[in-house]
């Protein structure tokens, strides 16, 4: 039967708190704003659990993990950018190696427990294991939300780890130069050009490698990311200089500009030449926040640079802002603190 509760927000707002609960079933609850919609949905939810008990054994019982990631691969993962679908895919496939077999019905938090413990004996860290986490849990998501295979997903019962503060690497001045020469020294012709882009959009490389000509304005100097991993069009200004580089690729007018031929070996090899230690592609991203972050930009502009929708990413760059906020209060107190100076005459008078 379905309960309904009239509940009132922080904000002062009136809620409908729905809880249909059917002996052998896992609750539902949700919250309305107007009390038809609650009835609605509680019958609808009270028929939906009838029906599966009238027609026999429960579909989630005829389904596996395995089905399930499957479906999901076929219909979410295309909405993904390249690059974030290979890697859900992988995460994925090792939840079909060790759960595959169960149920959906059987499925339970302490089987993913299990697996992030075994993980995590291998040697993957927090940040791996709530990866792999919220690999499963968006499969379970899709089967009790929009599928409706089962009640609950049991992936929100188990506990993220505390992750520590995320890697921040950038290059110095020296470094950039000496990483430059040595790209600009490379056999490959076009490892110039692609690092030269990613330290002046900030652009992963997944970003830069699925770059067309089609995408790039040389006249007012822009480019214009079509396939970003948030699947958000974004623009970034370039230099002079890259501009250039990209010229010397070649007068093409339309085609991918990059071929992704052997980037990862003379990466590495442009690394071992100029001497930069301890350095990822991926860094190249850092290294323009942080100079941005250093040159007086806010943490607002830094994300809307390397599209991020929130601040959260981005405040790993605060504290080297800092030097131009205290300049900036500088200014302010020098403005609006400091007394005026006084009048000498006014000061005789008295």
């Amino acid at each position: 039967m379905a309960t309904i509760r009239e509940r009132i927000t922080r904000a002062g707002e009136v809620r409908y708190e729905v809880q249909v609960r059917l002996a052998g079933t896992i609750p539902r609850t949700r919250r309305f704003r107007r009390l038809n919609d609650a009835k609605r949905w509680a019958q609808e939810e009270e028929v939906k659990v009838r029906n599966k008990r009238a027609f026999g054994r429960d579909i989630s019982d005829r389904t596996t993990l395995a089905d399930a990631i499957t479906r999901y691969c076929a219909e979410k993962l295309p909405d993904l950018a390249d690059s974030a679908r290979s890697r859900r895919k992988a995460l994925l496939d090792v939840w079909r190696d060790r759960l595959g077999h169960l149920r959906l019905s059987d499925i339970r938090s302490d089987h993913l427990s299990r697996v992030i413990a075994d993980l995590a004996r291998d040697g993957a860290g927090p940040g791996t294991q709530n990866r792999y986490l919220s690999a499963v849990s968006r499969v379970l998501t899709f089967a009790s939300r929009e599928w409706d295979l089962i009640e609950h997903n049991p992936a929100r019962d188990v506990s993220r780890k505390r992750e520590p503060p995320g890697r921040l690497r950038y290059l110095s001045r020296e470094e950039s130069v000496r990483l430059l020469d040595a790209c600009r020294a490379s056999a490959e012709p076009e490892l110039y050009p692609l690092v030269l882009l990613a330290l002046a959009t900030g652009a992963r490389f997944g970003e830069l490698v699925g770059l067309r000509w089609e995408n790039v304005d040389r006249e007012h100097g822009w480019i214009t990311f079509e396939r970003t991993k948030n699947r958000e069009r974004r623009a970034a200004k370039i230099t002079p200089p890259a501009v250039e580089a990209l010229d010397r690729l070649g007068p093409r007018a339309s085609g991918p500009i990059f071929s992704r031929s052997q980037f990862r070996s003379a990466w590495s090899a442009a690394l071992a030449r100029s001497e930069v230690r301890d350095f990822r592609f991926h860094d190249l991203r850092h290294t323009t926040a942080s100079w941005m972050a250093m040159s007086g930009a806010s943490l607002l502009e830094v994300a809307a640079l390397l599209g991020h929708k929130s601040l959260a990413m981005v405040r790993r760059y605060a504290h080297l802002s800092q030097p131009h906020l205290g300049e900036v209060s500088e200014r302010m107190a020098e403005k609006y603190l400091t007394p005026p100076p006084r009048d000498p005459a006014a000061t005789d008078s008295n």
